[in-house]
């Protein structure tokens, strides 16, 4: 592992939420199998592809060797949407073969 400097353009709050998010995208993929063998084809669908939960999931699931990665977004956005990162515990994640957890 290696140290990176926060990058100038996000607060400290939201560079703080990277390791939360990243940790339940990994581990949301996971569920689903990942990693998979190279040439598996495996399709992952990630709801909001573009929020602070699914943007690292979708290039973990490529890193992880997804043949196709299936997202969506909702086209206008409600005006309590936040700009950036959103708080990682409104994200909702579901990936094909993953199972929800009851909490």
């Amino acid at each position: 592992m290696r140290a990176q400097a926060k990058p100038a353009q996000l607060t400290m709050t939201e560079a703080g939420t990277l390791p939360l998010v990243g940790l339940t995208s990994y581990q949301a993929l996971a569920l689903a199998g990942a990693p998979w063998p190279e040439g598996s084809n495996k399709t992952v669908v990630i709801t909001s592809g573009a929020g602070g939960t699914g943007f690292l999931a979708v290039q973990m699931a490529r890193a992880f060797a997804a043949g196709r990665i299936v997202t969506a977004a909702a086209s206008v956005l409600p005006s309590s949407t936040p700009s950036r990162l959103p708080d990682p515990r409104h994200a909702l994640l579901l990936m094909a073969g993953a199972r929800r957890s009851s909490g």
